[in-house]
């Protein structure tokens, strides 16, 4: 499906989010929308998935003018998105999160289904199991469901928002693969990112906003330096980074484990010193946040040694 968007706006009271946006997205392509925060990427995708109503402009498909009330009169065009938080049914099974939307009892056709959601899921590399609850499965295993379900409901363009915010290296690489295959299929990819290495990675053309604006289009080979120009209005300036000089340690925690999320958090040993920035890295659901009150003193540990300086404040609040 050919896709052009023409002289595209949108308003909230003062907010000119989208201005005046030429774009046209051609057939079986993967086309990346870049931009920082704030650009108007996902607001002009929400106005094409239909969940955003435009205040001016035009949007052709296949060269045909379409106006549409909302995304299900999207999703009956052709036209799905997937969300960075895919809008599922975590007390729902995959197998019935599949069937949502095209079922009028969700036992009809069960088997149909379940082969059907098997036969797509192996195709493209996906491995989920029919009768796990939603609430168990994994950020990218939640988006790889939402994906095959929009693909269910006959989607010709997927919309896909910051889809690599959230999942593992190993998932990023199965999504890409699967992006790769539908696109050879003949179906259109749209990539909304303000990542330059998913961007360059997978797609085919780059459009660039900047404050509601296209700033840019490129095809391969892409010129990165020309792209965080468009992005940015200018070179990025790079700070010289100052010698980092670290002093005693603050926090120690010794063998610290806690209650919380899906594992909670096991065994964890890590020293702070003076002067020193640490990053604490994982997925969500990972930790961070049990870590954090920990630390903090908000909740206490199972087992385990807090100390700050040399003072114990394992039980203590701090």
């Amino acid at each position: 499906m050919r896709i052009a968007l023409q002289n595209i706006h949108k308003h909230y009271r003062d907010v000119h989010a989208n201005d005046g946006i030429q774009m046209e997205i051609a057939e079986g392509s993967i086309h990346g929308i870049l931009g920082e925060n704030g650009a108007g990427k996902s607001t002009l995708m929400k106005i094409l998935a239909g969940f955003v109503r435009k205040s001016d402009g035009t949007i052709a498909l296949n060269d045909q003018p379409v106006e549409y009330r909302g995304p299900s009169q999207a999703t009956s065009l052709g036209i799905g998105m997937l969300y960075q938080d895919p809008l599922d049914f975590p007390p729902l099974t995959v197998l019935e999160n599949f069937m949502v939307g095209r079922c009028r009892g969700i036992s009809a056709k069960e088997n149909l289904h379940r082969r059907q959601l098997l036969e797509w899921a192996k195709a493209l590399g996906f491995h989920l199991n029919p009768e796990s609850r939603v609430h168990e499965l994994t950020v990218g295993e939640r988006q790889q469901l939402e994906l095959l379900r929009l693909l269910a409901l006959g989607v010709e363009v997927l919309i896909l928002d910051e889809p690599t915010t959230g999942i593992s290296s190993i998932q990023r690489r199965v999504l890409f693969a699967a992006l790769k295959k539908l696109s050879n299929q003949k179906k259109t990819i749209l990539l909304v990112s303000h990542k330059l290495e998913d961007a360059e990675a997978l797609c085919d053309r780059l459009t660039v906003l900047r404050s509601g604006r296209v700033a840019g289009e490129m095809d391969r080979p892409f010129d990165t330096n020309r792209l965080l120009s468009w992005m940015f209005g200018a070179m990025p300036v790079q700070a010289p980074c100052s010698e980092a000089r670290p002093g005693r340690a603050t926090l120690i925690m010794e063998g610290v484990s806690g209650s919380g999320g899906r594992a909670g958090l096991q065994a964890c040993t890590l020293s702070v010193r003076e002067g020193e920035v640490v990053g604490l890295a994982g997925l969500a659901g990972s930790g961070q946040d049990i870590f954090l009150r920990l630390a903090a003193g908000l909740n206490r540990p199972r087992k385990g040694t807090i100390r700050i300086g040399d003072e114990i404040m394992t039980g203590k609040d701090h």
